[in-house]
């Protein structure tokens, strides 16, 4: 996966006590990525963070259609085995995934 291509991100951020998660609602590079969750989400705290983890989601338009890229037990991405966007066997962890995500009607409003 390219640094440069912009995507949605789950960051985490952990000490020994605190485990913090946020959802990125934008498509940002990487870089982007970590310096908004140093400089704006986690600001107050990210001196006292032992680790801060940013995972790739997939684009904007992909998550809003429910399509997976990345296998949801180990996060190799779906495109490098060839895989469908439903069901494949991930070469990485050797998981055979199916997957089914629906889109509420609410949720695909909002």
């Amino acid at each position: 996966m390219s640094k440069e291509k912009k995507l949605l991100y789950r960051v985490y951020g952990q000490s020994n006590n605190t485990t913090a998660k946020v959802s990125v609602d934008k498509e940002m590079t990487l870089e982007e990525c970590k310096s908004a969750a140093a400089n704006e989400v986690f600001k107050t705290t990210y001196h006292q963070l032992d680790k801060l983890v940013a995972l790739p989601i997939g684009t904007k338009d992909d998550y809003d259609r429910g399509i997976i890229l990345f296998c949801p037990r180990c996060g190799e991405p779906v495109e490098d085995m060839g895989a469908s966007e439903a069901n494949f066997d991930c070469y990485q962890c050797d998981a055979s995934i199916y997957v089914d995500i629906s889109v509420s009607q609410e949720e695909e409003y909002e």
